[in-house]
C-alpha cells in the first residue's frame, strides 16, 4: 500500500495529499455503490440510499476539494445545512410522489 502512496521519485505523499486520495477513493466507492443500487433495483429504498449517498458525496467534495473544512464556521454550517435541506427535500419529494 505504501508504494501506491508514493510519488514517482520515491517520496511518500504528504498527509493532505493522502487524505485527498482516500477521499477520492471513498467517492469512487460511493459512485460504484450508487450505480450498483440503481442498475438492478427499482425499489424506493434503493433510490433513497442513492440520494443519501449523493448528498454525502456533495459534502465530501465541499469539505475536501473545495476546502470548506478550512472555511469559517458559519460557512461550513451553512453548507452542511444546505446539504441537509436539499437531501431531505429530494427524499421527501421522491417518497411522496
Amino acid at each position: 500500500m505504501t508504494e501506491f502512496l508514493s510519488t514517482s521519485s520515491g517520496r511518500s505523499l504528504g498527509p493532505q495529499a493522502r487524505t485527498l486520495l482516500l477521499v477520492w477513493a471513498a467517492l469512487m466507492a460511493a459512485t460504484l455503490l450508487s450505480w450498483h443500487l440503481g442498475a438492478g433495483n427499482s425499489t424506493k429504498n434503493a433510490a433513497i440510499v442513492v440520494i443519501v449517498v449523493g448528498v454525502v458525496k456533495v459534502q465530501l467534495i465541499g469539505d475536501h476539494f473545495m476546502e470548506l473544512r478550512h472555511a469559517p464556521l458559519a460557512l461550513r454550517l451553512l453548507f452542511g445545512g444546505w446539504c441537509l435541506v436539499v437531501g431531505t427535500c429530494l427524499t421527501a419529494m421522491f417518497v411522496l410522489a
